[in-house]
């Protein structure tokens, strides 16, 4: 898909099912040009900007796999210190004073992530809100999916924060003595936004 600076379709491409055949499509969704050659010649191009969902995921086992195992495999571990929101999240060497006192103890993994650049956002004003709503698709799908393997979770109010930002939720379960927590988070920088989700098993 190709949009203008108003996050209008211009047009898009769409490459068949078994690669062998390509369409150009207008912003009405008319074929203007089309190609033909062997299975596999054509693939998808995932779109740049208006990324779909599954683009965001940094663990992939839990978005397209079982997000249930993937709690389990997280309960399952020896509790470590970790930095939320960090590159390496077990790097802990060397963090600053405000930093050290938002370590958590448990285990944890990235479900998704992004890094929106101010330029970005000043060109693509929509892109902030195309984002944000396809990253509320990965959490709330993730949540629901955890909720049919652990039930229901801890009330709102009872909810745990890894980490405070400028923008997050939780839903939190508890697992034997400890606690499983899903959490949304987002931080705005100088114009540039992160967004990530985090799903960890957290000693209470």
């Amino acid at each position: 898909m190709h949009v203008d600076a108003g996050g209008r379709d211009v047009c898009r491409v769409e490459a068949s099912g078994d690669g062998a055949s390509v369409v150009l499509r207008d912003a009405a969704g008319r074929a203007v040009w089309e190609g033909a050659a062997g299975p596999g010649t054509f693939e998808r191009a995932w779109p740049q900007l208006l990324r779909d969902a599954g683009q965001y995921v940094d663990h992939g086992p839990a978005w397209e796999g079982d997000a249930v195992a993937v709690a389990a495999e997280l309960l399952s571990r020896a509790p470590q210190p970790f930095h939320p929101g960090s590159a390496d999240l077990y790097d802990v060497d060397g963090l600053d004073e405000d930093d050290a006192e938002e370590l958590c103890h448990g285990a944890v993994r990235v479900v998704a992530r992004v890094f929106l650049e101010a330029e970005a956002l000043a060109e693509y004003p929509f892109l902030q809100d195309w984002t944000e709503q396809r990253f509320a698709e990965l959490y709330d799908t993730v949540a629901e999916r955890l909720r049919a393997g652990y039930g229901p979770p801890l009330p709102d109010d009872r909810a745990v924060f890894l980490r405070g930002g400028d923008g997050e939720r939780s839903v939190t379960w508890r697992a034997g003595d400890r606690l499983l927590v899903l959490q949304e988070w987002m931080v705005i920088g100088d114009g540039d936004v992160e967004i990530e989700i985090w799903l960890a098993a957290v000693d209470t």
